[in-house]
């Protein structure tokens, strides 16, 4: 093990030994070292045990060149573990929560980059190991030779009796591609991967507590295929006793001059049905100078009447959003969100079966006021650290008995190019079971040594 601290301390030295005796490490220990403190150890010649109570700092404010640290392992290819230790800060507990403390090194190693090169943080999910590439063309074989293989697992498949277990629910969204949302931070195409993307839906479908998927049409047919391969292979299948939904329209393509005129060119009501799933999924954007938004919740209307003669729930997503340069941005204000949740609750014949879905704004409990409806958070677009998403989630499921659940996409399959399962695990330890962010947080990491062996 190599220790940056205590080379510090002795030496003088934070960088280069390492290196320059070509000595192998196989864990890195990151630490910063108060300067002016230091210095006065070395001052009264004190050993690192006399001296180390004078060196308490955040990581990366003082003395340690962290920058040229990780500059040197990464030409190195350095890819061991990395332990970052944060003592208590100045003034202890009472000038800081325990999560933010131990949030303060490593979000000061995603400062330098270090999420985005994976390095020095999760190491890349290889996603060969529990997907390989070569089920793809299994799929198609099957899609070519034996199309009905898709009713046929869908006739087997195991449902649930009730839509929920708990009255509450955690679904994975995998159906942005079919809106031509393929972005996932700085790769423009990372959802348009059908082997990582088909593969990360499968790897969070081993976590028990994750309740199911709202895919697209081809996504859910997918799914069953695999189903079905894996069910001879093992004799059951890992959508027995899941949440199937499907997304009802995506016409609204991206970045298109008819992205608020949110059409119906995904799976009906009568095909989720036949394929005895559980429920659909439909979104509108309020822009109130489009008049295509009125188009498409006149359409919702008629899809949750519809999804009520077959006896599926439906889920709905009101979002009011603003014209930003080329795209739209979501409205999260309280008085935007209120608004819109009163239009989305009255569509239809009924409401009895019905579920919002929406973002976590401003002011949560004033938000689940608006409606008696049961609520499920949405994710939104991907963040570079995980733990900065399940705080969002605690926030909004700390809001009010309304709060149900969620339904997360990219934030829950793409956290970087981790595995994903560690995070959906954290997630649906704080929807089902209550755990707190630090327990879904320590979840985070006890999911990830597990699977590492």
């Amino acid at each position: 093990m190599f220790g940056n601290g205590p080379l510090s301390v002795w030496w003088g030295q934070s960088c280069g030994n390492h290196k320059a005796q070509g000595r192998p490490i196989s864990c890195l220990h990151l630490k910063d070292i108060d300067g002016a403190k230091l210095k006065g150890a070395r001052e009264r010649k004190l050993n690192f045990h006399g001296g180390s109570g004078r060196r308490i700092c955040a990581d990366g404010q003082d003395a340690i060149d962290f920058a040229t640290i990780l500059k040197h392992l990464q030409e190195a290819h350095f890819d061991r573990w990395v332990v970052v230790e944060q003592e208590v800060l100045e003034g202890g507990e009472q000038s800081l929560q325990p999560l933010v403390n131990a949030s303060a090194g490593p979000e000061y190693l995603q400062g330098l980059g270090i999420q985005n090169q994976h390095c020095m943080s999760e190491p890349k999910f290889d996603l060969e190991k529990t997907f390989r590439v070569s089920l793809l063309d299994e799929i198609t074989d099957i899609r070519v030779n034996r199309p009905e293989v898709i009713e046929e697992e869908a006739q087997r498949r195991q449902r649930r009796p009730k839509l929920t277990r708990d009255g509450k629910l955690v679904l994975a969204a995998i159906d942005h591609p079919a809106r031509a949302v393929t972005k996932i931070l700085d790769d423009d195409l990372a959802m348009g991967d059908r082997h990582q993307f088909l593969g990360r839906a499968r790897r969070v479908l081993e976590d028990p507590n994750l309740d199911g998927v709202l895919g697209s049409t081809d996504i859910l047919e997918e799914l069953l295929i695999l189903s079905s391969i894996e069910r001879k292979q093992t004799g059951k299948s890992f959508l027995d006793g899941r949440v199937l939904s499907g997304s009802m329209n995506r016409g609204g393509l991206a970045g298109t001059a008819f992205e608020m005129e949110d059409t119906f060119t995904g799976i009906s009501a009568a095909r989720l049905a036949a394929l005895r799933c559980d429920a659909g999924k439909m979104l509108y954007r309020v822009d109130s100078q489009d008049p295509s938004s009125g188009r498409t919740i006149t359409a919702c209307a008629q899809a949750i009447n519809s999804l009520r003669e077959h006896r599926l729930a439906a889920f709905v997503e009101p979002l009011p959003v603003v014209k930003k340069g080329s795209g739209y941005a979501n409205m999260k204000d309280a008085a935007s969100l209120i608004r819109q949740i009163g239009v989305a609750s009255a569509l239809g014949d009924s409401s009895a079966h019905v579920w919002l879905k929406i973002p976590v704004g401003d002011d949560m409990a004033r938000i689940c006021r608006a409606t008696t409806l049961p609520i499920l958070l949405l994710g939104g677009p991907a963040r570079q650290n995980p733990v900065d998403t399940l705080r969002d989630f605690a926030n909004g499921l700390a809001a009010g008995p309304r709060i149900r659940g969620a339904i997360v996409g990219r934030n829950l399959l793409f956290p970087g190019e981790a595995d994903p399962l560690p995070m959906c695990c954290a997630l649906t330890a704080m929807v089902h079971e209550g755990a707190t962010v630090e327990e879904a947080a320590r979840t985070l990491g006890q999911t990830t040594a597990a699977a590492r062996g």
